[in-house]
């Protein structure tokens, strides 16, 4: 097709005024109202992508994992897009307080908010766990045991004391809540794209000889305070201590994950 000069050229206002026509129309279709943009969402998506999502990283595959797949479940789940800006707010307050910035405040309410909608939310679904929902229900789960393990920490003048022994087994409790959750649909999730998450072969990390040898402090001490007490039960505490030499190469292998890999793992895988 060709297209040929006019003969008799439109003035420059008329060319103006087809124009702002088109623009009318286009305008004219859908929704009158413009969207709008919250920023700070966006800031706090971006910080996940960029940073807070390797917190649960215990390789490169896991980390594969939690950078995408878990936000694009969000985009399904709600829960677990709150949940997810909860901790990327709760991790810029961390470095906010680090840096003596003054948006501390900001982001410590902002988490807390997210957070407090988002369990609402994954409240309604804990009873209907199905493979339409496994995944984002297991994502939230892991996202609230680190929530609550990052909020015992010491981060401003109102936490002075720390974290505490019923803080500690409240992680843990919550820990054994994110299994409950993947049994519920284990099969389905194992084999997965989520499956590698589960995947607890340990590492090949050499262990530093001084937690090696506290190791066998811990056993030497169980065992000489059954003999001085038989009432003693040492078996847990046998337990324990095997459980911790089992997990202590994951955390060599990634020493800034925040992953508690006993808490998630299958009993039928071991």
């Amino acid at each position: 097709m060709v297209f040929r000069r006019s003969h008799q050229p439109e003035s420059a206002g008329s060319d103006i005024s087809s124009v702002q026509n088109h623009l009318d129309i286009v305008s004219s279709i859908g929704s009158s109202t413009s969207p709008s943009l919250d920023m700070k969402q966006l800031e706090l998506v971006l910080q996940w992508i960029k940073h807070t999502h390797r917190l649960f990283a215990r390789n490169e595959e896991t980390r594969k994992i939690w950078e995408m797949p878990v936000l694009q479940e969000a985009l399904q789940a709600p829960f677990l897009m709150h949940g997810i800006l909860a901790i990327s707010a709760l991790h810029l307050s961390v470095i906010s307080h680090l840096n003596a910035d003054d948006s501390y405040s900001e982001w410590v309410n902002t988490a807390i908010a997210h957070k407090n909608t988002a369990l609402s939310m994954f409240s309604e679904q804990l009873p209907n766990i199905s493979q339409a929902n496994v995944k984002p229900m297991m994502s939230f789960a892991s996202l609230a045991v680190v929530f609550s393990f990052a909020t015992t920490q010491n981060l401003g003048p109102s936490q002075r004391e720390g974290p505490s022994l019923d803080a500690l087994i409240d992680i843990f409790t919550l820990s054994r809540g994110v299994q409950q959750v993947v049994s519920a649909e284990a099969e389905f999730i194992f084999a997965s794209n989520f499956g590698p998450l589960f995947d607890m072969k340990a590492p090949d990390t050499q262990i530093p000889t001084e937690f090696q040898d506290a190791f066998e402090r811990l056993e030497e001490l169980n065992l000489d305070y059954y003999r001085r007490s038989p009432g003693h039960d040492m078996v847990p505490y046998q337990k324990a201590i095997a459980f911790m030499r089992q997990l202590a190469p994951f955390t060599f292998a990634e020493p800034m994950s925040l992953t508690l890999a006993g808490g998630v793992r299958d009993p039928g895988r071991g």
